[in-house]
């Protein structure tokens, strides 16, 4: 009981600053690659990449999914089916596989073990805080939602089509978010690891491209949506 407590403060703490998360761990993965040899890194490969993006990719229709909904309120997510009618917490699968692309984007086995073994620390304390919050909140609907859903391992055969449509636009500017801080963050471990081992800065032009495609989406899009 009294590590359960301990377990859900920390939980607590977490949820409150969730969004800094993403950004701690790159911090993370630009010390990682300057405190380790050379040799600790695989040379990139067109496998490697591949398997990174569609990683990502599978990161961005989790979190689109999980935007099909009426609106934020706990229990217009209960209520909602598409993707809540198989899992509970979408944006948490969506945020680990986003950073579990990019760790593989690193090519450094060590590294992705310690991420995986910090996510499940992590994330197990994040849904042991917000789900005593749900409980409180919806007592037995949310138990019934509890016991048919997996937390963020998706019950696939549970599948209900959506019927909750936010505005297409909005959901655009959302899912931009991501997605630019995804391609920051591959241009900027390309750069870190061309240092590393060839001694010489070198970009990706390809992703320099998609993320200044983006910005110019995301800004348009936030320009539209005011008006």
């Amino acid at each position: 009981m009294i590590f359960k407590n301990k377990f859900v403060k920390a939980g607590r703490v977490l949820c409150r600053h969730r969004s800094l998360l993403p950004i701690i761990y790159v911090g993370i993965i630009v010390l990682y690659i300057f405190m380790n040899p050379p040799f600790i890194f695989s040379e990139s490969s067109l496998s490697n990449d591949l398997f990174s993006g569609l990683i990502l990719l599978l990161s961005f229709r989790v979190r689109w999914a999980a935007e099909n909904r009426e609106s934020n309120t706990l229990q217009s997510v209960v209520d909602a089916k598409g993707i809540y009618s198989v899992i509970r917490f979408p944006y948490y699968l969506s945020d680990f596989l986003m950073m579990f692309g990019i760790t593989i984007y690193v090519g450094s086995l060590s590294l992705l073990f310690v991420f995986v073994l910090i996510s499940i620390i992590i994330i197990e304390r994040m849904l042991m805080f917000e789900e005593g919050i749900s409980f409180n909140k919806l007592g037995d609907v949310y138990v019934k939602w509890y016991r048919s859903t997996n937390a963020i391992i998706p019950i696939i055969w549970n599948w209900r089509g959506a019927i909750y449509t936010k505005c297409v636009l909005k959901k655009m500017i959302l899912m931009l978010k991501p997605l630019i801080f995804s391609l920051f963050t591959l241009n900027l471990i390309y750069i870190l690891k061309c240092y590393r081992v060839n001694f010489t800065f070198e970009l990706n032009y390809f992703l320099i491209i998609l993320l200044c495609v983006s910005l110019i989406g995301y800004v348009s899009t936030r320009v539209i949506w005011r008006r």
